[in-house]
């Protein structure tokens, strides 16, 4: 809240001072002068005064790839490996192979694990773990994968990615030649989808 007033009054003093300028930031009403803070309407900052740079995807994969190889902070690793296969996701087409290679996913599961032991009571706890379980499929670590989704859907059994671990982790058995455990699993897909 106070956080609030403060950037209010901010933004209402840069407003004043660049309202008379044709080519300024913030735009301010000309009602609005003379009237107290708590009059006032909140200033809105107009970004159409100019485009955003473009820059092309390799170069921001790159950066990327350099904050998660080198943040000395892991919520900022782990924000950042968030956000890289977020984009990975969104731009599949047009990198089929992915912007993560094993040096990343290396150090994924390593931030996952890190958060995971720092972080006992995070109410994201289910995520971390879901990501867990895929940077270990990915580094060739089904077994340890398949564990750490049986311990998510064991922790929450009502998450969102209840669902779809279950259905990992039949699957997982399924090729493994294990067919009765993963019947059992198939079994647990459509009760936590019911359940969800």
């Amino acid at each position: 809240m106070i956080r609030r007033l403060i950037l209010t009054v901010l933004l209402t003093a840069c407003s004043l001072s660049l309202a008379a300028t044709k080519d300024g930031l913030i735009v301010l009403d000309d009602s609005e002068k003379g009237k107290t803070i708590g009059q006032l309407k909140p200033a809105y900052v107009d970004f159409g005064y100019r485009k955003s740079p473009r820059v092309p995807m390799n170069e921001i994969v790159a950066r990327y790839r350099q904050l998660i190889l080198n943040a000395p902070d892991l919520e900022v690793r782990i924000k950042a490996l968030h956000r890289l296969l977020n984009l990975e996701a969104l731009f599949a087409e047009q990198s089929p192979d992915g912007f993560m290679d094993e040096s990343l996913w290396k150090v994924a599961a390593d931030a996952y694990k890190r958060w995971l032991d720092a972080y006992p009571s995070d109410p994201d706890r289910d995520m971390y773990r879901y990501q867990l379980a895929r940077a270990l499929d990915m580094l060739g670590k089904p077994a340890e994968a398949r564990r750490q989704l049986q311990q998510l859907v064991a922790e929450s059994p009502r998450s969102p990615l209840a669902t779809e671990s279950w259905f990992r982790i039949a699957e997982r058995l399924y090729s493994e030649g294990k067919w009765g455990e993963a019947e059992r699993a198939y079994r647990s897909v459509l009760r936590a989808k019911d359940d969800n």
